[in-house]
């Protein structure tokens, strides 16, 4: 889980930014709403992005993902770009710097990174078991990389993870690529824990995929079929069907213009088969099935929504989902949060959202709303917290919002055109 993250000169991010997902002393829905990692150390199972539109939410989505992604996507050819250098379009070839304190259970870590277009200048990371804080590794900016004596690495598996690390790439990306002798280290278990635990914004986004899946896994089958039942979707089952369809077009041409085949063996080899979903809906009047494609989009966005909620409710992890509402009723779409926040553990859940109405339920807490407002006077994305305003207890979040008092929204003009020169 995440406690702390900090960005500076990345896509509209210039000056660096804070952002903190450590629950305050608010005592709203404390024990559903927050994980208490350590004595002491409560972070928040959600966080709710709010802005206007280019202000910045989906950047800061992408900015978590960008780090996640350059602690575990090593390089083969030191001749490639750093993954995603992308800075303040004011400060090009100025580096990028990303900073982050996560928890794994009630193990802590610090890392920070950074980087230009060609190479990591520097980075280190850092962890905390009980009261001692040790070194895992420290990359310098005169490129030396130092290992910390309490990670489980030897001299050779060191010297070989040294060897393979590419200015290009983070340190502990080069496990990816390497063969080491040492199990069970920190070092494996941290970068285990990433790439396993780590969710970007879109996964899960192919619903083929999810049903290929669930085809295989019983259990997360009768998951999304029965969050799909609840839903009043009258959707009991979906199974995968094999359908023929044509080829594209320019596939066909090329079998004609072929002059291999037969004109008969041709014929053949104009479709293709595919494999689909199929939905079993139920009334009282009978069973009806419909295929993916004539579903209505929030039925398919639902049904990939259902496929991230497993891993949050199963599994202890984190998930970025930007325009969390995108094709959602709001009773469904309030529904699946408290799905999440009610039966995960460990988990924590970071979303974008327009809707300012779920400002008003009670199961907000206003460390939870984090806003994303756009500077007039740099252009710069700058980030806040609805708990930074200091808000009486009694005055509501979402009028507060909606008049303006914390910011982090479009300021339009006039909705009348001057059609005084017709």
């Amino acid at each position: 889980m995440i406690q702390e993250f900090y960005v500076e000169n990345f896509m509209s991010f210039g000056d660096r930014q804070y952002v903190s997902f450590e629950a305050t002393s608010d005592k709203t829905y404390l024990d559903e709403l927050t994980v208490e990692v350590k004595p002491g150390v409560r972070l928040l199972k959600t966080a709710i992005l709010y802005g206007a539109n280019a202000s910045g939410k989906s950047n800061l989505l992408f900015a978590i993902e960008t780090l996640w992604h350059l602690l575990i996507t090593p390089r083969d050819i030191k001749s490639k770009s750093v993954t995603q250098y992308k800075p303040f379009a004011l400060r090009k070839g100025e580096p990028t710097v990303f900073g982050i304190i996560f928890y794994i259970r009630d193990v802590k870590y610090i890392y920070e990174v950074k980087y230009n277009e060609t190479s990591i200048i520097s980075e280190k990371l850092e962890y905390v078991n009980g009261l001692r804080r040790a070194t895992i590794y420290e990359r310098t900016e005169d490129k030396k990389i130092i290992f910390g004596t309490t990670v489980g690495l030897s001299k050779s598996s060191v010297k070989t993870i040294i060897s393979n690390t590419l200015m290009n790439h983070t340190v502990l990306s080069t496990f990816s690529k390497v063969i080491i002798e040492d199990e069970n280290t920190v070092f494996e278990k941290l970068f285990q824990w990433i790439e396993q635990k780590m969710h970007k914004t879109g996964e899960h986004g192919k619903s083929i995929n999810i049903a290929l899946e669930a085809q295989e896994d019983i259990r997360l089958k009768e998951f999304i079929a029965d969050a799909l039942k609840s839903s009043d979707f009258n959707i009991t089952d979906f199974e995968i069907i094999e359908e023929l369809e044509d080829n594209p077009l320019e596939l066909n041409e090329r079998i004609v213009n072929s002059n291999i085949l037969s004109e008969e063996k041709l014929s053949n080899l104009y479709k293709r088969l595919v494999k689909k979903i199929q939905f079993t809906h139920s009334t009282h009047r009978g069973d009806f099935l419909l295929k993916l494609e004539d579903e209505s989009l929030g039925t398919v966005e639902y049904f990939r929504l259902s496929r991230k909620m497993y891993d949050l409710i199963y599994s202890d992890c984190i998930y970025l989902i930007d325009e969390f509402e995108d094709s959602l009723h709001y009773d469904l779409m309030i529904n699946e949060l408290l799905r999440f926040v009610r039966n995960s553990k460990h988990s924590q859940l970071i979303i974008s959202i327009h809707n300012q109405q779920l400002l008003d339920e009670d199961f907000i807490r206003r460390d939870m709303v984090k806003l994303v407002e756009k500077s007039h006077e740099t252009a710069e994305s700058q980030l806040f917290s609805a708990s930074d305003f200091k808000l009486h207890k009694k005055l509501s979040l979402f009028n507060a919002y909606k008049i303006g008092k914390l910011g982090a929204k479009p300021e339009l003009g006039s909705t009348l055109i001057d059609n005084s020169e017709n």
